[in-house]
């Protein structure tokens, strides 16, 4: 059975959403709530079946397994400096700096238009893709024309990020799971 499971916390007042394994979300919510929480979520985990959801009683959290035929996209846009080898001035590695995490369907296409998942569904799963310039822009003016529509979560913060990122000279890295 398929073990990604969604949990939204108090989404109403401006609250979050997160996709993970179960190991995961029971630390977020022995974290937020109380070890009896954790405990209810835990034997709601052991016993649940595709079309049943766990809603906390103050009904603040909601958590619901995922369908593997439904998975969502979760997406990190990352902020990264160049680290060159004192010798040869040569790009060694890549430190990151700032990272902002999205989701959604809507990232599928900007995925396909910069090569890093093709229609024929090969792609670089769960890898890091260093961005060229073009590719840069490309995303900004992406999540520009999406706003209109306001269906990409964090793009405000995905457009200060590749602002600061051009401002500081560095590099944007995208690197999505599904």
């Amino acid at each position: 059975m398929y073990n990604k499971y969604r949990i939204e916390v108090n989404i109403d007042n401006g609250g979050w959403e997160y996709t993970a394994k179960a190991s995961y979300i029971l630390d977020v919510v022995e974290s937020l709530y109380t070890e009896k929480e954790r405990y209810n979520v835990d034997r709601w985990m052991d016993n649940v079946d595709e079309n049943s959801d766990y809603v906390s009683k103050d009904g603040t959290m909601h958590i619901y397994r995922l369908r593997s035929d439904n998975v969502g996209l979760d997406i990190s846009i990352r902020a990264v400096e160049e680290v060159k080898c004192p010798n040869c001035d040569e790009v060694v590695f890549y430190n990151p700096v700032e990272t902002v995490e999205s989701y959604g369907r809507d990232w599928y296409s900007f995925l396909e238009k910069i090569k890093y998942k093709t229609s024929d569904n090969q792609c670089r799963y769960g890898e890091d893709m260093l961005l060229t310039d073009s590719q840069v822009n490309y995303l900004f003016d992406y999540l520009d024309s999406h706003s209109k529509r306001n269906c990409i979560y964090n793009s405000e913060q995905i457009c200060s990020l590749i602002s600061m990122a051009d401002r500081k000279k560095y590099k944007i890295v995208v690197n999505a799971d599904w």
